[in-house]
Order: C-alpha cells, then structure tokens, then sequence
C-alpha cells in the first residue's frame, strides 16, 4: 500500500512498481545545467516555482514546504506532519488511540491523559513526542519498531532503514472547515519550532468508514484507511478500492486493551493485531515516511498542480475572457465621466457652493473648514441639519464612488485572470487614489487658508474699526446708541457679504479645478487600467515557455530521486 498523492489521485501509483533507490543511503541534492551554463539547486527550482506561480496558492505554498522539507537533508532535522481526518461514523479519536498506544509501557499515565482530549472541545488537535509525556513510539524516529508489513513476513524489514527514519506530528483534524482560517482553533501540547503554519501538513490519511466517503479536505499525497472489520474465518467479498488499506481498527484497540490488562494476554494480543492488519498500517507509515519519499510524494503533488494551472492558462475561454475584460473596461470609462457629470457636477453646486458660501456655515466651521468639506466630498454619506433639532442623511455625491470601486474590482481582475510577474517594480497607485490624496492633503487646506484670511482681513478692515469708532463717538456722546448699534450692524452685513462673495468665488474656481482633475484621473485610470492588461498579457506570454520548462526541469529532478 502507497499513499497516493492528489489531485488524480494516480501520480504516485508508479512507485508501487519501483523499489525505492536510496534505501541504504541519503540522496545528495541535485542539480541541473542550464544552457547559460548556469546550474541552479533543487532549492532555486522551487523559489523560482513560487515567483512564477505567484497568485496560486497551492502552488506557492507547497513550494514552499518543498524547500523545508528539502530532498537529500538530514531525516532527524524536519518531522513529516500528517494530517488525520476520521469519518464520524467512526469513535472519535479511535485512530489515533490505536496508532499511539504503547501496550508494553508501564507507565500509561500519559496515554490516558492523551485520551482527555474526546471530553474538550473539538479542535484540530496537534500530538507530538514528548509533549504532556507523550512517548509514543510510533512518534520518533529512534523508538519506532521496523514493523513487517504483515505478521510472520521478515522479508519487508528490509524495506524499511532506522538511519532514514523521520519523526512524525499527526494533525486529528476535527473541524475542518476552520483548517485554514486565521485564528483557527488548533490545540497544541507545547511552542512548535517550525517556521510553518500550524496547519501545514504534507500527507494527509483519511479514516473512511465505507470507499468513497468524501473526506477529502485539499489536494496533497494521502492514504485512505478503511475501517472494516475482517473475518477471523472464511473469507468475505469486500467493496474497496484498489489504493484502500483496509483495517479493523475495533479488533487492534481490543488488543491493546488486552495486553493492558494482563501480560498473559499476549496470545490473543497477537493473534487480534494479525487479523486487524494494524502491521500493515504501521509498515505502511514508516516506509512513507522515511527519507526523501515524503519530499517525493509532495513534489509530485506539485507537479500535478502545475498542470492544472498551464491548462487552465491553455484555456480558449481565456481570450474572450480577456476581450470581455476590455469592454468591462471601455464601459468603466464611459459610466465613470457619466457618473461625474450627472452626480458629482450637481451634488457639488448644490451642496458645496450654495450651502458653504454662506456666513452661517463658513464662520462656525472655520477652524475646521477643510475636514468638513472632505467629509461632503469623500464619505458615503453625511447630515444636513434642516433645522435645530433636524438632522437630514444626504448621500455623498462628491468623489466617484461607485467608479472607484469598480476599478478596484478591475484590477483584481486583470491579475487574476493573467496574473503578472513579481519580478517587476511596484505598480504605482491608481490615479484616483492619487486624486484623493492631492486633494484631502493640499487643495483643501489651500482652500481653508484662503477662506480663513478673507474673514479675518475683513474683520480686521471692517469690522474692528466701525466698532471702535462707535464706541468712543458714543462715549464723547457723538453719536447715539441706536446710531451705533445700526452702523455696527451694517458693517457686519458689508463684511458678511463681502466674505460669502469671496467664499463662493474660491468654492467655484475649487469646484471647477476638481472636475477637471477628476475628469483627467478617469482618462488616466482607463490608460492605467489598459496598459496593465496588455503588460499582463505580454508577460503571460513570454511565462508559458518558462512555466514549461520548470515543468520538465521538475520533472526531471524528480526522476532522478525516485
């Protein structure tokens, strides 16, 4: 039994044909020659799968395990991380209670420990050696029994080598629907070391109750178990899968019960382990595991990814996808300058100019006339007070709204549908970002300045000098209080009038400059929008050559390890 990798779930079934060719010694990393006469590492293969796969996040990110794993490293330096999801219709916890037992140690305290875990809450459960005392054998690299395959066959011992051993983490996979979420609840017995997330696995088992059972929770090298209890006797017709490994796990946990209980169990232990098959189980896992066969089997997996992608990318459908996207990009255009002429031309005459040209609005809001203004520009929607206690919603017809977020959605578009290189600079923001920024961050206090001289000079020129003036013609009982009080007031409707006309002017020739700013940002962000595709295009095309020839430069570095 192999596992057998994903997403065709046959990439790994040539290997059942082949004997393993570095059961005695460590492969050494290979490498190839480049025309260029360059010869880059396994290693650079990968990260150079990463850059070019860069929107693909299986792609990217089994790459990357490949490079921790690393083919021809030390076995002792990275454990393999299986991941355990187990039918429901299956005791809970069942697999790993069978796999993990240690019949023959005195000491159990820190197995039926382990056990508490069914009575918490189900979460994704990590179980590593020597964490809470656990010192499961099959966990280590150096306690772990060379297992035959079956009982009484010595000859499969020697397909399995202590000095290629690695440790094992498995991952009781509860929920996983939370697998890959940030914040997932995963429970951990104590600080990993590992740099990877988790929950990063690279082989996954799935305990199945009956074949076929969709278990299945992502495309990696797995092993389908199938519990089902076996005859003791006679023989029985059984509906399984070629690639199913077919247990009795009620029959091994009984064993183990046994042989808890007394030492004198050890007959029926015996005779339970060789009719459950659990020998084949473990055999199984210790030769999977061993060595490069994980990095093997996970580079395979890669591989069948990358072809899904370059046919994907092969697609027909994809150009008119991409004419599509042209005229998704065309209409942006046209409804952006609609947008601006029947929503934004309008909302600014008649929010803007007419409402803070006037005195009433402009000297309360005069230390902070620029951050109310933008709130009228770029919030989705502000109050109006109508009167004292009346508070009107307005929406927000200041800035392009609906424009600027259907550019967002574009260019999220145009990357994913022809991702581009990261080789390239950092893209620049999109003009009506720009736009925004310039105008919050410059025109608006440029126009507070103007606005807040205009009522000081003023008062400073109108104002303070009519009331000085009445004030001391009153007090030498030059003129009349009435007198003074009316000249008092009309200097301030002078003033007030002088300020709402100077207000209103800058408000216009702001209104105006910011149309036509706007305006040239749509014309830009449609140059931006185009040039972005068809640089996309450009560089998908000059990747296909290169994205198949990492292709076969993987493959064949994977045929020299198998």
């Amino acid at each position: 039994m192999y596992l057998k990798g994903s997403p065709s779930g046959a990439f790994v079934r040539q290997l059942a044909n082949c004997r393993w060719k570095s059961a005695f010694t460590l492969p050494q990393r290979r490498t190839y020659t480049e025309s260029s006469g360059k010869t880059p590492s396994l290693d650079d293969l990968l990260e150079r799968t990463k850059a070019i796969f860069p929107t693909n996040r299986i792609i990217t990110k089994k790459a990357r395990q490949l490079v921790e794993l690393g083919a021809g490293s030390r076995p002792d330096l990275l454990p393999i991380k299986i991941g355990v999801v187990q039918s429901p219709s299956i005791t809970p916890g069942l697999f790993l209670d069978v796999l993990l037992c240690d019949p023959l140690d005195p000491d159990q305290s820190w197995f039926e420990q382990l056990r508490q875990r069914r009575t918490t809450k189900k979460d994704n459960f990590w179980v590593r050696y020597g964490e809470n005392g656990v010192k499961s054998p099959i966990l280590s690299r150096d306690l772990r029994v060379i297992q035959n395959e079956t009982v009484g066959d010595n000859s499969s011992k020697n397909e399995l080598h202590r000095e290629l051993f690695r440790n094992i983490e498995f991952l009781e996979i509860n929920q996983p629907d939370l697998l890959h979420q940030s914040g997932s609840q995963v429970s951990e017995t104590t600080s990993t070391v590992q740099n990877s997330v988790p929950t990063d696995c690279h082989l996954y088992i799935y305990v199945k109750s009956r074949p076929g059972e969709p278990l299945e929770v992502g495309d990696y090298p797995s092993l389908t178990v199938l519990n089902t209890s076996i005859q003791e006797h006679g023989a029985s017709f059984q509906s399984q899968t070629h690639d199913d490994l077919v247990v009795d796990l009620e029959k091994a946990n009984l064993a183990n019960k046994l042989l808890l209980e007394s030492p004198n169990n050890v007959s029926k232990y015996l005779e339970l382990v060789k009719n459950s098959r659990i020998t084949s189980l473990l055999f199984t896992l210790s030769r999977e595991t061993s060595g490069d066969k994980p990095f093997v089997l996970l580079l395979q997996s890669l591989l069948s990814d990358i072809d899904q992608q370059l046919k994907f990318e092969q697609k027909p459908d994809i150009v008119r996808e991409v004419d599509s996207l042209k005229k998704e990009i065309d209409s942006w255009a046209q409804l952006s300058h609609f947008e601006l002429q029947s929503k934004i031309a309008p909302y600014l005459n008649d929010v803007l100019i007419q409402r803070f040209s006037k005195v009433a609005q402009i000297v309360p809001n005069i230390d902070d006339f620029d951050l109310v203004l933008s709130k009228y520009l770029f919030d989705d929607e502000t109050y109006i007070q109508k009167s004292m206690f009346n508070f009107t919603p307005v929406k927000c017809h200041g800035s392009l709204l609906e424009s600027t977020a259907k550019l967002n959605y574009l260019e999220g578009k145009v990357d994913l549908l022809l991702p581009p290189s990261t080789q390239e600079p950092e893209p620049l923001a999109s003009p009506l970002s720009i736009l925004k920024h310039k105008v919050i961050n410059s025109d608006l206090p440029a126009l507070q300045n103007q606005v807040s001289r205009t009522v000081l000079h003023n008062l400073a020129a109108i104002n303070l000098p009519v009331f000085a003036v009445c004030s001391v013609g009153h007090v030498i009982d030059y003129i009349s209080v009435d007198t003074a009080v009316a000249i008092v007031v009309f200097s301030f409707a002078i003033s007030s009038n002088n300020i709402s006309k100077a207000v209103y002017r800058y408000l216009a020739e702001f209104k105006n400059r910011y149309l036509d700013n706007t305006r040239t940002s749509i014309d830009r962000s449609f140059e931006h929008l185009r040039q972005r595709l068809e640089r996309n295009l450009e560089e998908n095309g000059l990747n296909k050559e290169e994205k198949q020839r990492l292709r076969q430069q993987l493959t064949n570095e994977l045929s020299k390890l198998t």
